[in-house]
């Protein structure tokens, strides 16, 4: 007789929580007659293969896998252990049972080079908010004092499909770390009037009533938003030139500010309208003003109830104070770091500033860039909030390269809880969220390693002291939601039903291991979340 066997398992791609506890993982082979079913919320009671279970609990297994080869489930389970395991014990038992084609170690694999892409672009040394090894000599450098891009781009290095807008002085268009890459408005004409070296490159953008080039094409005039499409978007590894933190989505470029730097609120909404109109994925804004202007904050609520991602600068006033749009809702506020991680203070009025609204900081010091004058200059560098801004952006270009479904509020969380906290000055940055730094100086490596797990809620503080909140990628339309969570062996301990997309999990949990499960409309979500 064909045996049908139910276990509790759940999606995941690794373990954030290595940073914390070393585990040691497994290979169970099922035999092809052993049928199972996976997260499916009927299932979530019944605890099948009670060889296995048992195993399981007596050895406390804390994650168990699916094997996938694209639409196809294999039998294949991956199971993690604590690094104290006797993982040669457990697999001896494991092996005894009949349902078990075979178990053995999943051994380790390395590569056999370098682990971290470090890109040959002749301008990378002077990049030292990507990689900081401590040699920037034009300021007191710290080792490790960056976002960990190197080890960020061995996750991904971005999609052509994701549109980061940059809304500034416009940018050199003609650059060769930008070829290919500047997003053009299929629906525009040319116009043939205009040199073919400028033609057919963005929207001839009318609602830019600035100072134009070129035929209101977006050229570069001021230096500025060349330096910012460069921090997110330089070609890397290419030989030439910079290497931005997303090398592969498509930049529009808006031209919103004058040759001296300076635009109305009019033309930054109508920016804002434009981009958001037109496939706009992540917005960069490296621009403030200190009033708060209704026609800006309408147009910001319009990008993100449209699930584009807005990320912008905090200023440089260095005063505890609230500039637009950086402290609207919903956007990601971005202070500067120096190359030791301190908070950027030039002079007493002359620094990143603070605030209630700030979410996260970013390198901002000395940050060199393409220039709108020249192609090779590797010379010349910027330094403000603005420099800071695009880094965050970059990281939230490659965050939707992962997973273009998820929305602003979901990528702010992962940035901010994935944030590096107390790494600066301690007097201003403090254990948790600080005025100063927000919840810490961004980490991309943390961050995308992040989202690979948790690619269908977010789970957090994780480990956690015990208290659980969980954010879902979804909309408001599939509201309310049911959240029910269950230990690892399968026993429900929570169940509740939600209004909201952002759950506050009122209960103490006791230390172990749990998977939280999410009904949304005819889908089911998952994630792990420790708690010591």
């Amino acid at each position: 007789m064909r045996k049908i066997f139910f276990l509790i398992l759940f999606v995941s791609t690794g373990i954030y929580a290595q940073d914390y506890i070393h585990y040691s993982q497994i290979i169970v082979k099922l035999k092809d007659n052993v049928k199972y079913n996976l997260n499916n919320e009927k299932n979530i009671n019944c605890i099948g293969i009670k060889s296995i279970d048992d195993i399981s609990r007596k050895y406390n297994v804390v994650d168990v896998r699916k094997i996938r080869v694209k639409d196809r489930e294999l039998n294949i389970l991956i199971l993690a252990f604590s690094g104290s395991a006797d993982i040669k014990k457990i697999i001896s038992e494991y092996s005894k049972i009949n349902e078990v084609e075979y178990s053995e170690p999943d051994y380790k694999v390395e590569a056999y080079g370098n682990d971290r892409i470090t890109p040959n672009d002749n301008c990378y040394p002077v990049q030292w908010s990507l990689n900081n090894d401590g040699t920037f000599t034009q300021y007191k450098s710290i080792t490790g004092a960056d976002i960990d891009m190197e080890r960020a781009w061995e996750i991904t290095r971005g999609d052509s499909n994701i549109v980061v807008v940059i809304i500034d002085s416009g940018c050199k268009l003609d650059e060769p770390d930008f070829a290919g890459r500047i997003w053009i408005n299929k629906d525009e004409i040319p116009d043939n009037s205009i040199d073919d070296d400028h033609n057919g490159f963005v929207d001839d953008y009318k609602g830019c009533h600035t100072v134009f080039s070129y035929n209101n094409y977006p050229w570069d005039d001021y230096g500025h938003g060349t330096n910012v499409a460069s921090i997110i978007g330089a070609t890397g590894n290419n030989g030439i030139g910079y290497a931005g933190i997303d090398w592969n989505c498509k930049l529009m470029i808006i031209k919103a500010l004058t040759l001296d730097g300076v635009g109305y609120n009019s033309e930054i909404s109508e920016a804002i309208y434009y981009a958001v109109d037109n496939g706009a994925n992540v917005i960069n804004m490296s621009l403030g003003s200190k009033e708060d202007a209704t026609i800006v904050a309408d147009a910001v609520k319009y990008a993100v109830s449209h699930n584009v991602v807005i990320v912008a600068a905090m200023g440089n006033e260095n005063k505890d104070m609230k500039g637009y749009p950086a402290a609207y809702d919903g956007v990601i506020a971005v202070g500067a770091t120096n190359s030791d991680d301190t908070r950027c203070e030039w002079n007493i009025s002359y620094g990143s500033s603070s605030g209630s609204h700030i979410s996260v900081v970013a390198p901002g010091n000395i940050i060199y860039g393409l220039t709108n004058t020249t192609n090779t200059n590797c010379n010349v560098s910027i330094s403000g909030t603005s420099q800071a801004t695009p880094h965050v952006t970059g990281i939230a270009s490659l965050l939707l390269a992962q997973n273009p479904e998820r929305t602003p509020l979901f990528i702010k969380k992962i940035i901010e809880k994935t944030a590096e906290d107390m790494v600066g000055d301690p007097s201003e940055d403090t254990p948790g969220w600080d005025k100063y730094y927000g919840f810490g100086r961004v980490n991309a490596f943390r961050a995308l390693s992040e989202s690979s797990f948790f690619n269908d809620i977010f789970v957090y503080p994780n480990p956690s002291n015990g208290k659980i909140k969980v954010l879902i990628p979804g909309t408001e339309e599939q509201l309310p939601i049911k959240v029910q969570i269950t230990d690892i062996t399968g026993k429900i301990v929570y169940s509740e039903n939600f209004t909201s997309l952002a759950c506050e999990i009122n209960k103490q949990f006791q230390p172990g291991v749990y998977i939280v499960f999410i009904k949304l409309i005819n889908k089911i979500y998952s994630g792990k979340i420790i708690v010591m």
